[in-house]
């Protein structure tokens, strides 16, 4: 096994040591690195500014055994100003110097073992078949995805009393683990209100939220359950008909700040495609709202809709990945 001690470099603004050990990892299909303790080889990286540029730094790593005799070195020139393109060519080098399995620079300890008693004569010993070891699971990679999705939505507090919508969208998910952004759009089809006067109702709008997984259960080649946390805005219009309205169309904006928790279960069909169903119930806090007016058989003017302060929603869909 190995280990990596990473000093002061550019790599600090897009997740350092951490970061640089799960690139090696996924170049490799196989986990490599572990604690210092526990390791047979020591990769010790520093990095400094390079003399003849101000965005160019320059990484001299060098490689030793347990004992700490030196056993390799390099330098690698590194793009300040670029750190991903900086931590995909310091991986790629470590790959190269990490290489194929090795064994390791100590005999590895035997373990004591009791002794075995012999079997009787005249019988013979079942053997066990030896079943191959399972690979180890290889790391998605990150690169920039885009998945649709589709669904239904049902909420209470911006339209009167329980209203549905149909919604569609796309799941965009950036070169960053466990993060993805979500936009969406939602229409609210036609509702009619026969008190406190006679009118039709409707709602369109949209909402961007940035989504973080939190926890995921199982493995993604086959099957696996995960739970994620959204935070965003969302906008829209109510357009109101009636012929007690002060006009005879009305139509206003809202605007509010929207919490969202997502629970999705993510199937790997043929083909390279994956469906992953899911429910997202969401709280939103109504920045931004107007009140509807009409006017009575008395002439008075009294409210006919004024959407509450915080609304409740709750939607299930399906978001279609393609692999």
């Amino acid at each position: 096994m190995f280990s990596i001690a990473l000093g002061e470099s550019p790599l600090d603004r897009c997740g350092g040591r951490e970061a640089l050990t799960r690139a090696v990892e996924e170049r490799l299909r196989r986990p490599v690195f572990a604690d210092e303790d526990a390791a047979d080889i020591a990769f010790a990286i520093a990095a400094e500014r390079a003399d003849d540029a101000v965005d160019s730094w320059r990484a001299a790593i060098v490689e030793r055994d347990r004992a700490g005799a030196e056993l390799g070195r390099r330098d690698v020139p590194l793009p300040a100003a670029d750190c991903p393109k900086a931590l995909d060519t310091l991986a790629v080098v470590l790959a190269i110097m990490v290489g194929p399995p090795r064994a390791t620079t100590e005999p590895p300890r035997r373990a004591e073992t009791p002794p075995v008693a012999p079997a009787p004569r005249g019988t013979d010993r079942p053997r066990e078949p030896r079943r191959p070891p399972t690979p180890p699971e290889p790391p998605e990679p990150l690169r920039w995805r885009v998945s649709p999705l589709a669904g239904v939505a049902g909420g209470t507090g911006v339209l009167p009393a329980l209203a549905w919508a149909v919604e569609a969208g796309a799941v965009v998910r950036p070169p960053v683990p466990r993060f993805a952004l979500i936009a969406r759009a939602a229409y609210w089809p036609p509702r009619t209100l026969a008190a406190p006067a006679q009118a039709e109702v409707d709602r369109i709008g949209g909402a961007a939220l940035g989504c973080l997984e939190l926890y995921r259960l199982g493995s993604l080649a086959a099957g696996s359950l995960a739970f994620g946390a959204c935070a965003g805005v969302d906008a829209g219009m109510i357009t109101a008909r009636s012929a007690n309205l002060t006009t005879s169309s009305r139509s206003s904006w809202i605007v509010g700040v929207l919490a969202e928790g997502r629970l999705g279960y993510r199937l790997v069909l043929r083909h390279g495609v994956a469906v992953e169903p899911y429910l997202a119930p969401q709280l939103s806090a109504i920045l931004r709202r107007d009140r509807f007016i009409y006017r009575d058989a008395a002439g008075r003017e009294r409210t006919l809709l004024f959407p509450a302060p915080a609304s409740f929603q709750a939607g299930f869909g399906v978001v279609v990945h393609f692999l």
